[in-house]
This record gives C-alpha cells, structure tokens and sequence, in this order.
C-alpha cells in the first residue's frame, strides 16, 4: 500500500477510492475501529481503511489499487484525478459528491493530524448503558406488560363495594353469653310441659334472642 500511493501511512492523508460500481470517491485515511490499525494484508493483498466524505460517514477498507493520491491546487482547490474525465452519476450522487467535494475543501489545507483531528467520525461501537437506566427501562417495560396483560375471560370480577360481606364471628365470651340467655328464658317460659302459651312465649323469647345475637355481632 505504501509503494503503489507513493508515501507513507498516515492518519488524515487524502484520497480518491474507487468501490465496487462507485465512481472515484474522496475519503481519508483512518483507523480501524475494531483492530486500532489503518491497514491489513488479506491473501496478500494490503487493504487500507478509510473513511468516505459526505452527507453520512461511512468507512470500508479498500483494496490498495483502489486508491489513489488527493492533491490540493495552488488555489487550494481539489485537482482533479484525471483531467477531462467526467464520471456518470445518478442525480442522488452528484449531489452527495457535492458535499463530500464541499467537506474536502473545509479540510484540505489542514495538516494530516489537524485534518484527522478535526474530520474523522469516531465509529466505535457504542457502550452499552449503564445498570440504572438498563433497570429503569426494565421496570417501565414491566408497567407496559402489566397495561398490556389481557383481562382473562369470565365471570366480571366483582368491585369491592359488591363484594358479599364476610359475617363475623361472635366471641367465644360472646356465645357463652348467648346460650346462658337463651337457655334460661327458655327454661322459664316452658315450665309447664304442654302448655300452648308458654310455647308460644318461647317462640317470642327466641326471636328477640336472635335480634340480640344481630346486636352482639358490633361487639
């Protein structure tokens, strides 16, 4: 790679790379974001990595006759690689080589470590997010499942206000008290075995017991 561009490695250097059915593009020199290197030997082949201007960063590693010296005018302005040459373009890369063209010249008069410094994107894989925000994403999708859990089907569930009151149960003192009462009253009203009277009095002395019991249920 360094005999065929005909200078050394250097990271910011200027060229014109030449991609698949691409026309002859601009592009810097840069470092690998994955190995740290701005070349490597495929099949024995050099390959250089280099970044390509425009409306969207993008890098490739190229193959070294692919690649060809970017020379700055006396003007300051781009020379062109072949005099005279006009490569077809789609509308959509004429105006993206517009931009890329118009980058070049910002950085052109720069020296290779400014223009590196200045112009080359950082394509580093982005850290991953630290613990509390991973957490705090968990919980909001755990309320998202939560809204978004479809009701079962079936009977309604029943609100609290329609919900059947579960009825207490007395106290043991409570019930003690209760069958003293009862047993007592009963025994006085049925003194005199087959009388219809007392019977019926017995009957009278139940009923208000049990309206006693109701009582005794707010104890």
């Amino acid at each position: 790679c360094v005999a065929a561009i005909g200078q050394n490695l250097v990271l910011g250097t200027l060229y014109w790379v030449k991609q698949c059915s691409f026309p002859w593009w601009p592009a810097m020199l840069i470092n690998d974001p994955i190995s740290g290197q701005p070349a490597r030997m495929i099949r024995s082949a050099v390959q250089c990595h280099v970044q390509f201007f425009g409306s969207q960063p993008q890098r490739a590693w190229i193959h070294w006759k692919s690649i060809q010296p970017l020379v700055a005018g006396a003007d300051g302005s781009i020379c062109e690689r072949e005099p005279g040459v006009v490569e077809k373009m789609t509308p959509r890369l004429m105006q993206d080589m517009t931009v890329a063209v118009q980058q070049v010249k910002e950085v052109l008069l720069l020296t290779p470590a400014e223009r590196f410094a200045t112009a080359a994107h950082d394509f580093r894989p982005k850290p991953e997010s630290s613990s509390e925000e991973s957490d705090s994403e968990g919980d909001d999708d755990d309320d998202d499942k939560q809204q978004k859990q479809p009701r079962r089907r079936g009977r309604p569930a029943a609100s609290e206000s329609n919900k059947p009151k579960r009825r207490p149960r007395l106290p043991a003192d409570a019930l003690r008290l209760l069958y003293n009462k009862l047993h007592k009253e009963l025994t006085d009203s049925t003194a005199a075995v087959g009388d219809v009277n007392a019977a019926w009095q017995a009957l009278s002395m139940a009923e208000k017991v049990y309206y006693q019991a109701e009582a005794l249920k707010d104890w």
